[in-house]
Order: C-alpha cells, then sequence, then structure tokens
C-alpha cells in the first residue's frame, strides 16, 4: 500500500519541491498552503504522516498539529515540523504533538526523506499510552 502523506507549507515553492521529493520515494502526496486546507484535505482522505510548516499565516503549525492528533489520533508521532526559527523547540509544542520530529529549515533533502520514511515505518502510536503524555 502507497503511503499518503501530507505536506503544509506556506511556500509554494517548498511545497513543489518536497511534494517531488515524495512522489519519487513512491509516496502519494497531498500538498495544502494554509491550516484550513490540511483539515479538508484530511477530511477527505486519511494521511500517514504530516510535513507541517511551524509558522503557517493564521494558525502555528504547532496549533494546527495538536487539532489534527485531536480530530485523527492515528497521526500521533507521524507529524514531522520544519522550521527556519533558531529558537524552537519540541518541547515547547503542545502535549499532542510530543514526539513529533522538528527539522530546520533549509533542510538537507535526504535527511527530510530518511525522517519521513522512518516515520512511515514506526509501530502506531496511541497518543494516550504510558510514555506518551496527552
Amino acid at each position: 500500500m502507497t503511503a499518503r502523506v501530507l505536506v503544509v507549507d506556506d511556500e509554494p515553492a517548498i511545497r513543489h519541491a518536497v511534494g517531488r521529493l515524495f512522489r519519487r520515494e513512491g509516496w502519494n502526496v497531498v500538498t495544502a498552503a494554509t491550516a484550513g486546507e490540511a483539515i479538508a484535505a484530511l477530511e477527505t482522505a486519511s494521511a500517514d504522516a504530516v510535513l507541517l510548516d511551524y509558522h503557517l499565516p493564521g494558525m502555528s503549525g504547532a496549533d494546527l498539529g495538536a487539532e489534527i492528533v485531536g480530530r485523527w489520533p492515528a497521526l500521533a508521532g507521524r507529524l514531522v515540523f520544519v522550521s527556519g526559527d533558531p529558537q524552537l523547540s519540541v518541547e515547547g509544542f503542545p502535549a499532542a504533538c510530543r514526539g513529533a520530529r522538528l527539522i530546520s529549515k533549509p533542510f538537507d533533502l535526504l535527511e527530510l526523506s530518511a525522517v519521513l520514511r522512518d516515520v512511515l515505518t514506526a509501530p502506531p502510536v496511541r497518543p494516550n499510552s504510558p510514555g506518551n503524555p496527552a
């Protein structure tokens, strides 16, 4: 079964480059520029992983990640954030996003693919299980 990855970034060049890279990996890629587009995409069809820009217009990626995990608990542990903010750390994310990966922009495309591959092959995480604070 082909993995479905949702890429959420307000920068068209990043959406395009990452989408192209992930398609070469053999994944089905859906892109969104805003939190609203991301939610609409997930309401249409589920995803196996979500790549989120932390700084989105109108809603932070962390808030969007928390909403995604709240509505689609199977995505807990399947979020990867990207950000150019050197002060950002996963420790400041909402509890629902703990365990997510954070990659700094500019990122290495090979590293990004490797991280997504790890996320997609990892066993599912239960958001309220021991070791995964909610």
